[in-house]
Protein backbone atom coordinates (compact mmCIF):
# COMPACT_ATOMS: atom_id res chain seq x y z
CA UNK A 1 0.00 0.00 0.00
CA UNK A 2 3.23 2.37 0.64
CA UNK A 3 3.62 2.25 -3.49
CA UNK A 4 0.41 4.02 -3.89
CA UNK A 5 1.28 7.06 -5.34
CA UNK A 6 -1.07 9.87 -5.30
CA UNK A 7 -0.08 12.72 -8.38
CA UNK A 8 -1.99 15.83 -8.55
CA UNK A 9 -1.41 19.04 -10.54
CA UNK A 10 -2.56 22.10 -8.68
CA UNK A 11 -2.84 25.73 -10.09
CA UNK A 12 -4.03 28.30 -7.82
CA UNK A 13 -6.96 29.82 -8.06
CA UNK A 14 -6.46 33.84 -9.38
CA UNK A 15 -9.13 36.28 -9.68
CA UNK A 16 -9.01 39.74 -10.74
CA UNK A 17 -11.49 42.05 -11.51
CA UNK A 18 -11.90 46.05 -11.83
CA UNK A 19 -11.47 46.77 -8.39
CA UNK A 20 -10.45 50.01 -8.26
CA UNK A 21 -12.02 51.43 -10.66
CA UNK A 22 -15.13 49.77 -8.66
CA UNK A 23 -13.90 51.23 -5.07
CA UNK A 24 -13.02 55.08 -6.75
CA UNK A 25 -16.59 55.17 -9.01
CA UNK A 26 -18.26 53.20 -5.40
CA UNK A 27 -16.98 56.19 -3.00
CA UNK A 28 -17.93 58.86 -5.60
CA UNK A 29 -21.20 57.66 -5.93
CA UNK A 30 -22.20 56.84 -2.15
CA UNK A 31 -20.58 60.50 -0.96
CA UNK A 32 -23.56 62.37 -2.42
CA UNK A 33 -25.79 59.89 -0.14
CA UNK A 34 -24.24 60.80 3.25
CA UNK A 35 -25.41 63.50 4.32
CA UNK A 36 -29.42 62.71 3.00
CA UNK A 37 -31.79 63.32 5.80
CA UNK A 38 -34.90 61.52 6.06
CA UNK A 39 -37.45 63.84 6.18
CA UNK A 40 -41.51 64.53 5.43
CA UNK A 41 -39.49 66.36 2.16
CA UNK A 42 -37.16 63.63 1.45
CA UNK A 43 -38.98 60.49 2.32
CA UNK A 44 -39.90 59.73 -1.23
CA UNK A 45 -36.29 60.24 -2.42
CA UNK A 46 -34.53 58.40 0.74
CA UNK A 47 -36.92 55.48 -0.66
CA UNK A 48 -35.43 55.43 -4.01
CA UNK A 49 -32.11 56.02 -2.85
CA UNK A 50 -32.50 53.15 -0.60
CA UNK A 51 -33.51 50.85 -3.85
CA UNK A 52 -30.98 51.85 -5.59
CA UNK A 53 -28.12 51.31 -3.14
CA UNK A 54 -29.49 47.31 -2.46
CA UNK A 55 -30.16 47.04 -5.74
CA UNK A 56 -26.59 47.73 -6.40
CA UNK A 57 -25.45 46.11 -3.06
CA UNK A 58 -27.14 42.70 -4.51
CA UNK A 59 -25.58 42.82 -7.90
CA UNK A 60 -21.93 42.99 -5.67
CA UNK A 61 -22.98 39.85 -4.15
CA UNK A 62 -24.33 37.65 -7.08
CA UNK A 63 -21.03 38.27 -8.92
CA UNK A 64 -19.13 37.41 -5.70
CA UNK A 65 -21.23 34.05 -5.82
CA UNK A 66 -21.07 33.47 -9.48
CA UNK A 67 -17.20 33.98 -9.08
CA UNK A 68 -16.89 31.54 -6.51
CA UNK A 69 -18.96 28.88 -8.01
CA UNK A 70 -16.36 28.93 -11.53
CA UNK A 71 -13.29 29.02 -8.88
CA UNK A 72 -14.59 25.88 -6.85
CA UNK A 73 -15.94 23.65 -9.07
CA UNK A 74 -12.84 21.57 -9.78
CA UNK A 75 -12.31 21.59 -6.26
CA UNK A 76 -15.93 19.98 -5.84
CA UNK A 77 -15.12 17.80 -8.87
CA UNK A 78 -11.88 16.85 -6.98
CA UNK A 79 -13.38 15.90 -3.54
CA UNK A 80 -15.83 13.43 -5.14
CA UNK A 81 -13.16 11.94 -6.32
CA UNK A 82 -11.58 11.22 -3.14
CA UNK A 83 -14.80 10.51 -1.76
CA UNK A 84 -14.98 7.23 -4.58
CA UNK A 85 -11.35 6.33 -3.38
CA UNK A 86 -11.83 6.24 0.08
CA UNK A 87 -15.42 4.22 0.04
CA UNK A 88 -12.97 1.64 -1.64
CA UNK A 89 -10.49 1.61 1.02
CA UNK A 90 -13.60 1.19 3.45
CA UNK A 91 -15.08 -1.92 1.84
CA UNK A 92 -12.40 -3.49 2.73
CA UNK A 93 -11.49 -1.96 6.53
CA UNK A 94 -15.10 -1.98 7.53
CA UNK A 95 -15.26 -6.13 8.21
CA UNK A 96 -11.96 -6.53 9.38
CA UNK A 97 -12.58 -3.96 11.91
CA UNK A 98 -15.76 -5.32 12.80
CA UNK A 99 -13.68 -8.58 13.09
CA UNK A 100 -10.74 -6.60 15.71
CA UNK A 101 -13.85 -5.13 17.53
CA UNK A 102 -14.88 -8.89 17.96
CA UNK A 103 -11.65 -10.30 18.89
CA UNK A 104 -11.03 -7.41 21.37
CA UNK A 105 -14.19 -8.10 23.09
CA UNK A 106 -13.65 -12.01 23.62
CA UNK A 107 -9.90 -11.36 24.26
CA UNK A 108 -11.87 -8.74 27.06
CA UNK A 109 -14.21 -11.63 28.36
CA UNK A 110 -11.24 -14.37 28.27
CA UNK A 111 -8.88 -12.33 30.62
CA UNK A 112 -12.14 -11.08 32.95
CA UNK A 113 -12.76 -14.98 33.55
CA UNK A 114 -9.07 -15.82 34.13
CA UNK A 115 -8.77 -12.62 36.36
CA UNK A 116 -11.76 -13.92 38.56
CA UNK A 117 -10.61 -17.38 38.46
CA UNK A 118 -7.72 -15.89 40.35
CA UNK A 119 -9.89 -13.86 42.49
CA UNK A 120 -11.84 -16.51 43.89
CA UNK A 121 -8.88 -18.96 44.37
CA UNK A 122 -7.43 -15.91 46.29
CA UNK A 123 -10.67 -15.64 48.53
CA UNK A 124 -10.89 -19.10 48.79
CA UNK A 125 -7.38 -20.02 49.78
CA UNK A 126 -7.73 -16.76 52.53
CA UNK A 127 -10.88 -18.12 53.69
CA UNK A 128 -12.53 -14.22 53.02
CA UNK A 129 -15.74 -13.76 53.84
CA UNK A 130 -19.24 -12.26 51.71
CA UNK A 131 -18.36 -8.52 52.97
CA UNK A 132 -13.96 -8.68 52.45
CA UNK A 133 -14.56 -11.20 49.15
CA UNK A 134 -16.67 -8.63 47.29
CA UNK A 135 -13.58 -5.82 47.66
CA UNK A 136 -11.43 -8.38 46.00
CA UNK A 137 -12.57 -7.12 42.23
CA UNK A 138 -10.86 -6.91 39.22
CA UNK A 139 -10.33 -3.04 37.81
CA UNK A 140 -11.04 -1.78 33.73
CA UNK A 141 -7.06 -0.93 34.01
CA UNK A 142 -6.04 -4.78 34.59
CA UNK A 143 -8.17 -5.88 31.17
CA UNK A 144 -5.96 -3.73 28.99
CA UNK A 145 -3.68 -5.26 26.82
CA UNK A 146 -0.43 -3.70 28.29
CA UNK A 147 -1.68 -4.93 31.89
CA UNK A 148 0.14 -9.01 32.21
CA UNK A 149 -1.61 -11.52 33.79
CA UNK A 150 1.29 -11.99 36.28
CA UNK A 151 1.08 -8.70 37.45
CA UNK A 152 -2.77 -8.79 37.86
CA UNK A 153 -1.88 -11.74 40.23
CA UNK A 154 1.07 -10.03 42.28
CA UNK A 155 -1.92 -7.06 43.03
CA UNK A 156 -4.83 -9.11 43.62
CA UNK A 157 -2.57 -11.19 45.99
CA UNK A 158 -1.46 -8.27 47.55
CA UNK A 159 -5.16 -7.05 48.00
CA UNK A 160 -6.20 -10.19 49.31
CA UNK A 161 -3.41 -9.91 51.79
CA UNK A 162 -4.46 -6.51 53.05
CA UNK A 163 -8.33 -7.62 53.05
CA UNK A 164 -7.76 -10.88 54.83
CA UNK A 165 -5.61 -8.69 57.64
CA UNK A 166 -9.13 -6.33 57.83
CA UNK A 167 -11.21 -9.52 58.38
CA UNK A 168 -8.86 -10.84 61.09
CA UNK A 169 -9.00 -7.17 62.62
CA UNK A 170 -12.20 -6.94 62.59
CA UNK A 171 -13.16 -10.76 63.66
CA UNK A 172 -10.48 -9.84 66.90
CA UNK A 173 -13.15 -6.52 67.24
CA UNK A 174 -16.20 -8.12 67.24
CA UNK A 175 -15.09 -11.01 69.98
CA UNK A 176 -14.21 -7.76 72.19
CA UNK A 177 -17.06 -6.05 71.82
CA UNK A 178 -19.16 -9.56 72.44
CA UNK A 179 -16.84 -10.08 75.73
CA UNK A 180 -16.80 -6.21 77.05
CA UNK A 181 -21.05 -6.19 76.60
CA UNK A 182 -21.37 -9.33 78.53
CA UNK A 183 -18.86 -8.53 81.17
CA UNK A 184 -20.99 -4.87 81.17
CA UNK A 185 -24.02 -6.62 81.76
CA UNK A 186 -22.78 -9.17 84.00
CA UNK A 187 -20.94 -6.47 86.04
CA UNK A 188 -23.95 -3.58 86.33
CA UNK A 189 -26.38 -6.58 85.87
CA UNK A 190 -28.47 -4.65 82.89
CA UNK A 191 -28.78 -6.45 79.01
CA UNK A 192 -27.48 -4.25 76.45
CA UNK A 193 -27.77 -5.58 73.29
CA UNK A 194 -25.07 -6.40 71.26
CA UNK A 195 -25.88 -6.02 67.88
CA UNK A 196 -26.04 -1.82 68.63
CA UNK A 197 -22.32 -1.52 69.19
CA UNK A 198 -21.68 -4.22 66.41
CA UNK A 199 -22.91 -2.13 63.44
CA UNK A 200 -21.06 0.80 65.12
CA UNK A 201 -17.99 -0.89 64.38
CA UNK A 202 -18.35 0.00 60.41
CA UNK A 203 -17.24 4.01 61.78
CA UNK A 204 -16.41 4.00 65.58
CA UNK A 205 -12.92 3.24 66.80
CA UNK A 206 -12.98 -0.30 69.31
CA UNK A 207 -11.58 1.82 72.17
CA UNK A 208 -14.17 4.64 71.98
CA UNK A 209 -17.05 1.61 72.07
CA UNK A 210 -15.42 0.01 75.31
CA UNK A 211 -15.99 3.29 76.90
CA UNK A 212 -19.05 3.63 75.20
CA UNK A 213 -20.62 0.03 76.54
CA UNK A 214 -18.96 0.74 80.31
CA UNK A 215 -21.33 3.98 80.17
CA UNK A 216 -24.34 2.91 78.75
CA UNK A 217 -24.41 0.12 81.30
CA UNK A 218 -24.03 2.54 83.90
CA UNK A 219 -26.74 4.73 82.77
CA UNK A 220 -28.86 1.54 82.12
CA UNK A 221 -28.05 0.42 85.70
CA UNK A 222 -29.15 3.63 87.19
CA UNK A 223 -32.46 3.89 85.00
CA UNK A 224 -33.36 0.20 86.39
CA UNK A 225 -32.79 0.71 89.76
CA UNK A 226 -34.70 4.28 89.46
CA UNK A 227 -37.31 2.10 87.85
CA UNK A 228 -36.83 -0.55 90.51
CA UNK A 229 -36.95 2.33 93.25
CA UNK A 230 -40.60 3.61 91.64
CA UNK A 231 -42.01 0.13 91.50
CA UNK A 232 -41.12 -0.46 95.11
CA UNK A 233 -42.55 2.97 95.99
CA UNK A 234 -45.91 1.94 93.66
CA UNK A 235 -45.90 -1.84 95.31
CA UNK A 236 -45.27 -0.13 99.00
CA UNK A 237 -48.12 2.40 98.40
CA UNK A 238 -50.41 0.05 96.99
CA UNK A 239 -49.50 -2.09 100.15
CA UNK A 240 -50.17 0.56 102.84
CA UNK A 241 -53.43 1.21 101.12
CA UNK A 242 -55.00 -2.40 100.92
CA UNK A 243 -53.88 -2.18 104.79
CA UNK A 244 -55.63 0.80 105.39
CA UNK A 245 -58.78 -0.55 103.76
CA UNK A 246 -58.32 -3.59 105.46
CA UNK A 247 -57.86 -1.70 108.99
CA UNK A 248 -60.94 0.31 107.91
CA UNK A 249 -63.08 -3.15 107.20
CA UNK A 250 -61.73 -4.23 110.79
CA UNK A 251 -63.05 -1.45 112.37
CA UNK A 252 -66.20 -1.20 110.61
CA UNK A 253 -66.73 -4.70 111.79
CA UNK A 254 -65.96 -4.19 114.93
CA UNK A 255 -68.29 -0.99 115.08
CA UNK A 256 -71.05 -3.02 113.69
CA UNK A 257 -70.45 -6.07 116.33
CA UNK A 258 -70.28 -3.29 119.29
CA UNK A 259 -73.54 -1.62 117.70
CA UNK A 260 -75.09 -4.74 117.37
CA UNK A 261 -74.76 -5.56 121.02
CA UNK A 262 -76.01 -2.39 122.04
CA UNK A 263 -78.86 -2.78 120.07
CA UNK A 264 -79.71 -6.22 121.77
CA UNK A 265 -78.35 -4.86 125.62
CA UNK A 266 -81.04 -1.62 124.83
CA UNK A 267 -83.77 -4.14 123.46
CA UNK A 268 -83.26 -6.47 126.57
CA UNK A 269 -83.21 -3.57 128.90
CA UNK A 270 -86.32 -1.94 126.99
CA UNK A 271 -87.77 -5.48 127.85
CA UNK A 272 -86.99 -5.35 131.11
CA UNK A 273 -88.27 -2.12 131.70
CA UNK A 274 -91.48 -3.33 130.06
CA UNK A 275 -91.46 -6.08 131.86
CA UNK A 276 -91.33 -4.15 135.11
CA UNK A 277 -93.94 -1.37 133.93
CA UNK A 278 -96.46 -4.55 133.34
CA UNK A 279 -95.87 -6.26 136.39
CA UNK A 280 -96.52 -2.30 138.40
CA UNK A 281 -99.39 -1.75 136.28
CA UNK A 282 -101.15 -5.04 137.56
CA UNK A 283 -99.89 -4.87 141.31
CA UNK A 284 -101.72 -1.11 140.75
CA UNK A 285 -104.59 -3.04 139.50
CA UNK A 286 -104.85 -5.29 142.15
CA UNK A 287 -104.36 -2.78 144.99
CA UNK A 288 -106.73 -0.43 143.18
CA UNK A 289 -109.17 -3.82 143.52
CA UNK A 290 -108.69 -4.15 147.30
CA UNK A 291 -108.91 -0.35 148.08
CA UNK A 292 -112.24 -0.96 146.54
CA UNK A 293 -113.09 -4.13 148.39
CA UNK A 294 -112.37 -2.45 151.54
CA UNK A 295 -114.65 0.37 150.53
CA UNK A 296 -117.39 -1.92 149.85
CA UNK A 297 -116.47 -3.68 153.23
CA UNK A 298 -116.34 -0.64 155.30
CA UNK A 299 -119.67 0.66 153.52
CA UNK A 300 -121.34 -2.25 155.07
CA UNK A 301 -119.98 -2.61 158.18
CA UNK A 302 -121.85 1.40 158.85
CA UNK A 303 -124.53 -0.40 157.62
CA UNK A 304 -124.82 -3.32 159.83
CA UNK A 305 -124.67 -5.56 156.53
CA UNK A 306 -121.93 -7.47 157.22
CA UNK A 307 -121.94 -11.00 154.69
CA UNK A 308 -118.87 -12.46 156.87
CA UNK A 309 -119.04 -13.99 160.50
CA UNK A 310 -115.38 -12.43 160.73
CA UNK A 311 -114.40 -9.62 159.92
CA UNK A 312 -112.25 -9.81 156.37
CA UNK A 313 -108.99 -7.98 156.16
CA UNK A 314 -107.47 -7.81 153.21
CA UNK A 315 -103.87 -8.56 152.58
CA UNK A 316 -101.76 -5.14 151.37
CA UNK A 317 -99.27 -6.46 148.52
CA UNK A 318 -96.18 -5.13 148.57
CA UNK A 319 -95.39 -2.01 146.82
CA UNK A 320 -93.03 -2.50 143.12
CA UNK A 321 -91.20 -0.01 142.62
CA UNK A 322 -91.14 1.01 138.68
CA UNK A 323 -88.86 3.36 136.71
CA UNK A 324 -88.67 5.07 133.15
CA UNK A 325 -85.14 5.32 131.35
CA UNK A 326 -84.74 6.75 127.85
CA UNK A 327 -82.31 5.10 125.62
CA UNK A 328 -81.46 5.89 121.60
CA UNK A 329 -81.15 3.31 119.69
CA UNK A 330 -78.93 2.98 116.03
CA UNK A 331 -79.97 0.28 113.61
CA UNK A 332 -81.45 -0.70 110.54
CA UNK A 333 -85.07 -0.51 109.69
CA UNK A 334 -85.24 -4.05 109.85
CA UNK A 335 -83.45 -4.14 113.03
CA UNK A 336 -85.62 -1.48 114.74
CA UNK A 337 -88.90 -3.05 113.86
CA UNK A 338 -87.83 -6.31 115.08
CA UNK A 339 -86.79 -4.89 118.25
CA UNK A 340 -90.67 -3.10 118.24
CA UNK A 341 -92.26 -6.63 117.69
CA UNK A 342 -89.94 -7.52 120.53
CA UNK A 343 -90.99 -5.04 122.95
CA UNK A 344 -94.78 -5.45 122.17
CA UNK A 345 -94.26 -9.02 122.23
CA UNK A 346 -93.21 -8.37 126.58
CA UNK A 347 -95.80 -6.15 126.86
CA UNK A 348 -93.05 -3.29 127.46
CA UNK A 349 -94.46 0.23 127.14
CA UNK A 350 -91.99 2.02 124.98
CA UNK A 351 -92.78 5.77 123.17
CA UNK A 352 -90.82 6.29 120.17
CA UNK A 353 -89.13 9.51 119.79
Amino acid sequence: MNDLKLISKTTPAVVTFNYAEIDKQLDEVLKKYGGLLFTDETVAECKKTIAELKKGKKSLNDFKIKTKKLLTEDITKFEAQCKLLDDKFNTVINPINIQAEAFEVKRREDKKAEIQTIIDILSAERVLNVKYAGRLVLSEQMLNKGTTMKSITVDLTKEADVLLSQQNIEKANIELIKSKVELANAQYRVTLPISIYLRMLEYAEVTDLTQLIIEDAERAKIKAEEAEAEILAIETRKAERLAKVEAEKVAQKEADRVNRERQVELAERRAADVSKWKAAEEESERAAAIRAEETKIESLLKTGKVPFNEPYIPKVAESVETTTETYEITGTEAELDALEEYLDAKAYSWVLM
